[in-house]
């Protein structure tokens, strides 16, 4: 039982107050969170700042990875008081890979909880000489070049690409808006439409060393190669990157850079599945010929994109995989939650950015356990039933992607508040008998737990004493003690205990009843040595005289340690042994009464522990054994053992730890065998009644290193990364290190040396060796050693072999030469056996056609293979970029060879006009291929066109530099043809095209003849001329015709006359002249050089009168046959007489009358009925015709005929119709003719009657119809106005009188056949072209057997069918019939043929005779001058068969 409670004792929460300013603790949350990724060079160091805010604020500290706390190391390493991690600059020597390259984490706590940042990588990188190189590279002209910028790869992560500038001073930066030069994303030059002048300069790259903030400049300079193309080349696309990773909200650019002739263009696609989407430029996506640029990336763009290089040689493409992502971020939801207890919670992490890789949550920066209570729903959501106290506190979820991490984290809070009284009860003064009640209403989450006390014992219901509590709505607990009549018993000092998981609180206050005094039972009192002890009196009554306190017998004398204190309080400063006796409290009343009470107070001493250790030199394997002896104490006295505070009871085993007492006042501890898992703190506790003591000692078990995990041997590439694997574990931690020796044989630890980290081999915090980029010389045997101190260290040793792929001293090279010449291409290859050498030309097997002019050799030497291709006769059409391609097991490699054959150059092209005088001209053209040699200059001839062929040419010379030529000395007016040759030094080009251009003309010599003037108006007068003679110093544009008023000094007025504007030739009107006044006029000739000499001057005189002006006309009245028109004029002039003009509107001939001046009416008289007109009117005098009027219109009376209905058009019989023309109304106008159609109503041809009816007729009969058959039957009435159209269907009489039935009627297919049989006009149609076929089926046969007899004569019998009238027959259409002659010749003249259709063949067949040409015996000539030729489809005779019939 004593230990039950001792353990109960040691686990037991001790609860204190809460002040109110911790009321509202708020968890740590980073306000400075240091960087994922933190280098720096050895000779600078570095400082990691972290900070966090929280109520209370929190502590901060810095961790390991494996969670154990950084300690300070002296000179390397240190912690600022404000948390900052100092890294102190270092010699290279003194590199520590759990120092320098090594995870951190930097923690924040307070009372709420626990938080720690992202991983922080830290890299120290020692500072090593490094060099940045820019090579020559080579472009087809006009195509796209790119320039590199070679960074080593141990340093590329640090040293990026800020700017390139030229041999000439000029710079590019990165953000550069220059659509010449571009620095792309991995610091490349782009160049783009490379030219000539490009490879006259030199480049080179600038980089910016962010650890130390110092530009680096790449040595030495690049230069462009520009190359002539000289065949077609396949567009190739310059290998890169095929995957792009970018940040949403980036400028992306992703570029397609392609060599070939033509110069490639360029489309770009999307890629969605196995559709290819064009791409064309939009608001945030433009397509810039060789770049797809992206102004705001979003996820959406994430996708697979197209580039396709395009010339007329063929096409190049290439995938590039675009993914955008957004940054790693990581946010717990809800970041703080409070809640009551047994509710349930739900934590959400956040995530944004690329894929992660791993998802942890933790609490408290411990990793969350699941169980029932607490589940994983997914990976991203942690759900929490029911909340108990222990979950609060800080939860967090860690992300990692690659080599990034992030965390967010969250508060989780109780609803919880220590106890608070709202209401307490007062000291009171009360006579006996008296009610009274006790209370305290007291708050608190979770509800307290509320007790009373009476002085020391608690309060115990019994006669007229009631205990009670409630909690009403508003969650306020109310406990009351209700006395129903107070004695003096009833008073004290009452205390009300109100008590939580959070706090607790008493109030107290005295309760004094009117009476004697009275001392309540008061309990002894255990006290321990050196422990204060205080005791009230308990006494009641009132009014009290006095209070005091004897031990034993004896009043207390007082002093420093006993105090008797005047309210009944007796107080023991350190109790000691000596204290130990009966006290007595001694009570009188104001009467005099006297009451006492006594307790004893036992002093006990504190137990004392006799120390222990375990010692410092504890090894795994080793035994050991601790005795906790009590050297002082009380019996009965109690031992318990404790490990790291978990209690371990007597007489168990476990985990090899045997506990054993040792009487009562000793226990011994023992470990038979000690193991790295016993280490911890080891705690004895000893309990003596009320008094204990604790010790403890600690445990260091030092173990020998053990692997963890073993290096292995490792096979790889050159410039590959490679890593071993080296890790052991053990106590203290086990110090790796590397050494290295060359070569692969035996080898004894001496002739190891140690590996010292760099940024190209580096140890990682867990003893892992990192090489990056391989070289063959890191080849060897690598010895990783692992030693604590502790027994033997560990070793092993791991080979590593480098195969070397591959590879060329150079990787490009230039080869000029001359055409014809000799040249030999050289590929030296270096790389492991076997090698072998492939050669292309421009990327691809160089053609059939040629390799009989090359010759190939190879050489095998010790280093690998040389391989040679010769041309011993190289052509310009030899230039081009070659290529040799080495590969073995482990790769392949390129080197490509730019032979450049110099020839004379091409000749120019381009030739451009830029400026033409009369006597100069200015014109460029575009440099020519050079041939490969500079050009050293051009040469300008020329000549007149119209001189001969073999007159010699001028010749001008033009320097190299330029590109245009001005030449003088010519003649205005003059067409001349010039041409252009290049030059270098291998000779003379073929000349340019031709350019033609004729000079500029000059001014008009000579002044228009044969000038003459004639008035016209009193304000007008015309002005003819003839032109002037030609001149050669150009082409006439127009005249000027300048005039001036004789009677003033005014200059000379002129008039433009434009010849192509010109109506006219020659020929002038000057308008707005004076009345009855002399002019002078003068005529000169212009061109666009200005204008010539003035033809002699002339006079004349304006008239006194003008022409009259124009009449208003209007219609006054219409008839039939005539219009009355009406007009006025108002006119100084006098008027001779008047014109009138009309047309019908579908007349082209107008009419004209003449009208005497002094009317102003006239009546047109022979119009057409029903016609509309067009009228004006002008007046005319002795000066001329004045303007007409305005045009009126005006209709005669009278409209279009009105068709009839057909009961008053039609009287009907079996085998006629009766047409009445009189039925039709004629409208108001005379009608002049009809026309009748009509036709059987199955029956697609019409039957004219007649096209020319007079109305006079009155009647016209339709004879030989078919007794009771339906028929169409279509009329048009014309008179002058219009003509109307009717459409009648009707049905003749069967031939006893009656009528047939409707065409609705017929409605069944088999009767409707039947129907169309008893047609005479179908049925007898049939009945003869049956007839026919079979009669000719019979004749064709007895031919044939004939033809068999004598086929020598098949062709010769065919003239027998030529037509009598040799050859002239009618040659009526197969399908056309003539009707029976009328007895009105008139209407037969009108008539039409009826054309039945095909098999219907009615009428005479067209006459046919034999081809003239005896080839064709199987052809038919028809006789109607055309020739046209019908093929027969037999061999044998044709035959021509004659019918008439007649009804």
């Amino acid at each position: 039982m004593g230990l039950h409670c001792l353990f109960v004792l040691v686990i037991c929460v001790n609860f204190v107050s809460v002040t109110r300013s911790d009321r509202n603790p708020v968890g740590p949350k980073f306000t400075i969170e240091p960087l994922g990724k933190v280098q720096f060079y050895n000779s600078t160091g570095a400082v990691v700042t972290c900070a966090a805010s929280g109520v209370p604020l929190p502590t901060m500290s810095w961790i390991r990875q494996d969670g154990t706390p950084v300690q300070e190391v002296p000179e390397l390493l240190q912690i600022r008081p404000d948390a900052s991690l100092v890294f102190s600059p270092f010699r290279p020597e003194d590199f520590r890979q759990d120092i320098h390259s090594a995870t951190y984490r930097c923690t924040a706590s307070n009372s709420v909880g626990i938080i720690g940042s992202r991983d922080v990588n830290i890299r120290a990188v020692i500072r090593v000489k490094y060099e940045i190189r820019t090579y020559d590279d080579f472009v087809v002209k006009g195509n796209t070049a790119v320039l590199k910028c070679y960074v080593p790869s141990s340093v590329q992560d640090f040293v990026p690409v800020i700017s390139w500038e030229t041999d000439e001073g000029f710079t590019i930066q990165r953000s550069s808006s220059d659509s010449k030069y571009k620095i792309i994303s991995d610091g490349s030059l782009v160049i783009e439409k490379a030219d000539l002048s490009d490879g006259k300069k030199k480049y080179r790259c600038i980089c910016r060393d962010e650890m130390d903030n110092e530009s680096v400049t790449s040595i030495p300079w690049g230069q462009l190669i520009v190359t002539e193309p000289t065949t077609l080349q396949v567009p190739r696309i310059r290998s890169g990157s095929r995957e792009h990773h970018y940040k949403v909200g980036s400028i992306v650019e992703l570029y397609c850079i392609a060599q070939g002739y033509p110069v490639p263009s360029y489309t770009w696609y999307k890629q969605e599945g196995t559709r290819m989407l064009p791409l064309s430029s939009n608001r945030r996506i433009q397509v810039l010929r060789s770049t797809l640029l992206f102004h705001k990336a979003s996820k959406i763009d994430s996708a697979t994109y197209v580039c396709v290089a395009n010339n007329s040689a063929g096409e190049d493409r290439t995938h590039l995989q675009l993914v955008i992502s957004e940054y790693l971020r990581a946010s717990v939801y809800p970041e703080k939650l409070i809640v009551k207890e047994g509710i349930s919670v739900t934590f959400t992490c956040n995530v944004t950015g690329p894929q992660i890789t791993s998802l942890v949550w933790t609490k408290n920066l411990k990793p969350v356990i699941t169980s029932a209570r607490t589940k994983l729903i997914s990976s991203e959501v942690l759900q929490i039933y029911s909340v108990m106290r222990e979950d609060k506190g800080m939860y967090q979820c860690f992300v990692r992607s690659h080599d990034y991490s992030y965390q967010g984290s969250a508060q989780l809070s109780l609803e919880e508040d220590p106890p608070e009284f709202r209401e307490i009860f007062p000291e009171r003064l009360l006579r006996p008998g008296a009610k009274t009640s006790l209370r305290c209403l007291v708050t608190g989450n979770p509800l307290p737990q509320v007790s009373w006390r009476l002085y020391s014992r608690p309060v115990v219901e019994g006669l007229g004493v009631r205990i009670g509590d409630f909690v009403d709505s508003q969650g306020l607990l109310m406990s009351f003690i209700n006395i129903s009549a107070v004695t003096s018993e009833h008073g004290g000092i009452y205390s009300c205990h109100a008590r939580n998981e959070i706090g607790a609180i008493s109030h107290s206050a005295r309760l004094s009843v009117y009476g004697p005094p009275y001392i309540h039972p008061m309990d002894n009192i255990t006290a321990v040595t050196g422990e204060e002890v205080n005791v009230d009196c308990a006494v009641s009554g009132h009014p009290l005289r006095s209070i005091r306190w004897r031990k034993d017998n004896s009043l207390l004398a007082g002093g420093q340690r006993l105090a008797d204190h005047r309210n009944g309080t007796l107080s023991i400063a350190q109790a000691a042994k000596g204290d130990q006796s009966w006290y007595h409290c001694e009570v009188i009343g104001g009467q005099g009464e006297k009451a006492m009470g006594s307790l004893y107070v036992r002093v006990v001493e504190r137990p004392v522990i006799n120390p222990f250790i375990f010692g410092d030199e504890l090894m795994e394997g080793m035994r050991t054994m601790v005795v906790c002896t009590v050297l002082a104490g009380e019996s009965p006295i109690n031992i318990l053992w404790l490990k790291d505070s978990m209690p371990l009871l007597h007489s168990e085993h476990r985990d090899g730890i045997h506990v054993t007492n040792l009487g009562e006042f000793a226990s011994s501890l023992t470990i038979p065998s000690v193991s790295r898992y016993h280490a911890g703190n080891y705690t004895c506790l000893v309990a003596s009644g009320a008094a204990q003591a604790s010790y403890t000692a600690i445990m260091n078990v030092k173990a020998s290193p053990k692997w963890v995990k073993k290096p292995k041997d490792m096979e790889v590439i050159v410039n590959q990364k490679v890593v071993f694997t080296c890790q052991a574990e053990g106590i203290p931690e086990p110090i790796h290190r590397w050494k290295y020796r060359s070569g692969d044989g035996s080898a004894q630890p001496a002739d190891f040396r140690s590996v010292v980290s760099s940024s190209h081999m580096y140890v990682l915090e867990n003893g892992s060796l990192v090489i990056r980029d391989v070289e063959k010389q890191d080849a060897g045997l690598y010895l990783c050693e692992a030693s604590n101190g502790v027994g033997e260290s560990l070793s092993e040793v791991v080979k590593l072999t480098v195969n070397v792929p591959p590879r060329f001293n150079q990787s490009f090279e230039v080869k000029t030469v001359k055409e014809h010449e000799e040249v030999v291409l050289s590929c030296n290859a270096h790389g492991e056996s076997p090698l072998t050498v492939s050669w292309k030309r421009y990327q691809r097997p160089i053609d059939r056609s040629v390799l009989s002019r090359y010759v190939l050799r190879e050489h095998v030497h010790p280093n690998g293979l040389q391989s040679q291709l010769s041309i011993p006769s190289v052509l310009r059409a030899d230039s081009g970029l070659f290529s040799c391609e080495a590969s073995n097991d482990y790769g392949r490699e390129e080197k490509s060879i730019q032979l450049i054959v110099q020839a004379p150059p091409e000749s120019p092209e381009g030739m451009q006009l830029l400026q033409v005088t009369s006597r100069q001209i200015t014109f460029s053209w575009t440099a020519p291929s050079s041939g490969n040699s500079p050009i050293t200059g051009y040469i300008v001839v020329y000549n007149q066109s119209r001189k001969a062929k073999d007159e010699p040419l001028e010749s001008v010379r033009v320097p190299a530099s330029e590109t245009k030529v001005t030449i003088t000395g010519l003649n205005p007016g003059n067409t001349y043809v010039f041409k252009v040759h290049a030059e270098n030094a291998l000779g003379r080009s073929g000349p340019s095209q031709d350019l033609t251009i004729t000079t500029e003309e000059e001014a008009p010599a000579n002044s228009p003849q044969d000038v003459r003037v004639i008035p016209l108006s009193s304000s007008m007068v015309k002005v003819t001329w003839k032109a002037p003679s030609p001149s050669s110093l150009g082409y006439l544009l127009g005249y000027y015709v300048g005039y001036r008023d004789l009677s003033t000094n005014d200059p000379y007025v002129y008039k433009t006359v434009d010849i192509s504007k010109q109506e006219r030739l020659n020929e002038a009107l000057i308008s707005n002249l004076r009345r009855n006044t002399k002019y002078a006029i003068t005529v000169q000739g212009y061109n666009s050089k200005g204008a010539g000499p003035a033809s002699k001057e002339l006079n004349v005189q304006t008239l006194q009168h003008d022409p009259p002006r124009s009449p208003i006309l209007k219609v006054i009245n219409t008839s039939e046959f005539s219009v009355e028109l009406q007009w006025s004029i108002s006119e100084v002039s006098p008027i001779t007489g008047y014109v009138l003009l009309y047309k019908s509107e579908s007349g082209d001939v107008s009419e004209e009358s003449h009208v005497a001046p002094q009317r102003n009416s006239v009546l047109v008289k022979n119009l057409k009925c029903g016609t509309k007109y067009h009228f004006t009117l002008t007046a005319f005098n002795n000066a001329g015709r004045g303007e007409p009027s305005e045009e009126v219109t005006a209709r005669t009376k009278g409209g279009a005929p009105q068709a009839p209905d057909k009961s008053a058009l039609l009287a009907i019989n079996s085998t006629f119709v009766v047409v009445r023309l009189s039925s039709w109304n004629d409208g108001g106008c005379p009608i002049l003719y009809f026309e009748i159609r009509y036709k059987p109503k199955l029956q697609k041809e019409w039957i004219l009657q007649s096209s020319n009816i007079a109305p006079a007729q009155a009647t016209v009969t339709l004879s030989d119809l078919n007794p009771g058959t339906w028929y169409d039957l279509l009329m048009a009435a014309h008179n002058d106005a219009e003509s109307t159209e009717a459409e009648y269907v009707f049905a003749t009489l069967t031939a006893s009188g009656a009528t047939v039935p409707p065409l609705a009627s017929t409605s069944s297919t088999s009767s409707g056949a039947f129907s169309i049989l008893k047609d005479p006009a179908v049925f007898v149609p049939i009945v003869c072209a049956v007839v026919v076929v079979v009669v000719i089926t019979v004749v064709v046969a007895v031919v044939m057997v004939l033809r068999r007899k004598d086929t020598t004569s098949e062709c010769r019998s065919q003239g027998v069918y030529s037509g009598s009238s040799g050859g002239k027959g009618e040659n009526l259409s197969m399908s056309s019939y003539g009707k029976v002659k009328r007895s009105d010749p008139s209407d037969d003249s009108q008539r039409e043929p009826l054309y039945y259709p095909t098999p219907y063949a009615t009428t005479q067949l067209s006459t046919y005779s034999e081809s003239p040409n005896t080839s064709h015996c199987n052809t038919l000539r028809r006789h109607d001058g055309k020739g046209h030729e019908y093929d027969i489809p037999h061999r044998h005779a044709q035959l021509m068969v004659t019918y008439q019939w007649r009804q």
